[in-house]
Parts: C-alpha cells; structure tokens; sequence
C-alpha cells in the first residue's frame, strides 16, 4: 500500500480526466493482502485487467452478480486522489474473484 500513499497528490495538469488509451503501466509488490482480480474493469474510460489492492475500507463479500465500483489502491498517471482513499474501479462482479492473503504482484499505476 505504501506504493499509493508515497505517490504524488493528483495533478491536474497531468492526470486527464478520462483517456480510453490507458492501461496497465507499472505493477507493486504485496506480500499478504487483500486483493481483487478483475477482467475488463473501468476506470475513467480505461479498460484493465489483472490484480488490485482493495482498499482497507472494502468490506467483505462484495457480491457475484452485476457491476460495482471497488475501491483499491493504484495510481492513475502517476497520482494518488488528493483524499488519498483509492480510485473506484467499475467491476463485473461475475468476473471477479477476491483473494485473501495475496503474495505476487498488483497493479499500480493506470496511464498511457
């Protein structure tokens, strides 16, 4: 987590308000965390994949069916939210799978 919380406050000279070009850009590594395995999540018009850190404040289960916006810890171009909570993404829940006690990778950065 400490990833998000060292980044730079948001920026709005350089974090666009919405790019369909961004994706997946730089990855963080946990050790025993809370993470969300997502396919085809939104955020700001950008489409990504993979595993993310559930903010703290997600409270557990999240449900199987429709789409809900998560929170989780990942920059976007660079930047944490100037309230340092997480970016919301929008997730299929049906394609998502929680993990609990996550060692590996996460992704940590959306930009172009």
């Amino acid at each position: 987590m400490n990833f998000y919380l060292k980044a730079p406050k948001w920026n709005s000279t350089i974090c666009p308000d919405l790019s369909n070009s961004a994706s997946e850009t730089n990855e963080a590594k946990v050790n025993g965390q809370r993470v969300i395995q997502v396919l085809n999540a939104t955020y700001r018009r950008a489409v990504v994949n993979g595993c993310f850190l559930l903010a703290p404040s997600v409270k557990l289960p999240l449900g199987k069916v429709g789409y809900k916006r998560v929170e989780v810890h990942c920059c976007w171009f660079g930047h944490k939210l100037p309230s340092e909570r997480g970016i919301k993404l929008l997730v299929h829940m049906g394609s998502a799978k929680v993990i609990e006690d996550y060692d590996g990778n996460v992704v940590s950065n959306i930009s172009t």
